[in-house]
């Protein structure tokens, strides 16, 4: 992803930049689920209600309601959401689509898990993104996240991500951000093989939390 930063500013948040990228008809992020959110959704009580937030094409709310949670899918793009509503009625699954502006989101409904994989924003607009998460969170609702590390470019790691680390993600940010009111099960830096579509293909270095909101 050669492009300047201002460019990627605008394209993180700008919907029709996401409706070309997923106009076609292959699956640009794979139809294949998150690994970390596999293994942190077993934290999750079956038929529990989750919110996928960015959800792109869908492939993390398709996985999640195949396993039986009821999914809500929140994503700027009418063209991810159109791909994810076909494939759902494909499989006969239930996810509740939503096309928003993820930081312009607004629900009285509170959620049980929220899931968020590779949204990469400046750093105000993150430190917004957690407080929303945490206010859409139930008493001890999890969140799960992953994003790309710094690292990912000091590195030149082929598996995608923005250009300019400041899009990315340190440990320290996360430590920061969820030291208060939360409940850290995993808060990690890796480097692992990402096999998640075309866009995410190779070795990555990420950063991932899996924590869960405290009772006031």
């Amino acid at each position: 992803m050669n492009r300047k930063f201002i460019s990627i500013q605008c394209e993180s948040m700008n919907p029709e930049f996401w409706n070309n990228r997923y106009a076609s008809d292959e699956w640009v992020y794979g139809l294949r689920e998150n690994d970390f959110l596999r293994e942190e959704i077993l934290r999750v009580k079956k038929e529990s209600s989750v919110l996928d937030l960015a959800s792109g094409e869908g492939r993390n709310s398709l996985f999640l309601a195949r396993q039986g949670f009821s999914v809500t899918a929140v994503e700027q793009s009418n063209v991810g959401l159109d791909k994810l509503k076909k494939q759902s009625h494909v499989e006969n699954l239930k996810v509740i689509c939503i096309q928003s502006d993820v930081l312009q989101f607004k629900t009285e409904q509170k959620f049980d898990a929220v899931v968020i994989t590779f949204l990469h924003l400046p750093p105000e607009q993150r430190k917004v993104l957690y407080r929303v998460v945490y206010s859409l969170l139930n008493p001890e609702g999890i969140f799960i996240g992953e994003w790309f590390h710094p690292d990912q470019r000091a590195k030149n790691y082929p598996s995608g991500g923005p250009e300019n680390p400041n899009l990315m993600v340190t440990l320290e940010e996360l430590q920061e951000e969820f030291q208060n009111g939360w409940r850290i099960f995993r808060l990690e830096h890796v480097e692992r093989d990402l096999d998640e579509g075309e866009k995410h293909s190779g070795r990555g270095s990420l950063v991932r939390i899996s924590a869960q909101k405290k009772k006031a």
